[in-house]
Formats: C-alpha cells, structure tokens, sequence
C-alpha cells in the first residue's frame, strides 16, 4: 500500500520509465496514476483509452 501511495503522490522525475514500453505511455500513466484511475499497463489497455489506441509500436 505505501508503495503505491508513493507512485500516486510522487513527483513526475521520481517514478522510473518501465521497460519495455515507450516514453509517451509512461508519461500517460504517471499522469493517470496521478488522477488515480488505474494502476498499471495492464489495466490501462483493458480500459481501452484513447491515448493507448493511438499509439503505434
């Protein structure tokens, strides 16, 4: 639970970039993260969002 409490208040510069994925969705994520909307990729991509479908790899 701290660990995450840490993620959603931490500042943008503290959260590492997650491997694997591009900077754009990780920068969306710190941001949702923010907002608390959802907690990880995973959940990002199933919720669908616009930010995730117009993305290409």
């Amino acid at each position: 639970m701290s660990s995450r409490l840490f993620v959603n208040l931490a500042p943008e510069y503290h959260i590492r970039p997650i491997p694997g994925v591009e900077g754009s969705i990780t920068r969306t994520i710190v941001n949702q993260r923010k907002r608390k909307r959802f907690e990880d990729l995973e959940d990002f991509k199933a919720r669908g969002t616009k930010e995730y479908k117009s993305i290409i790899f």
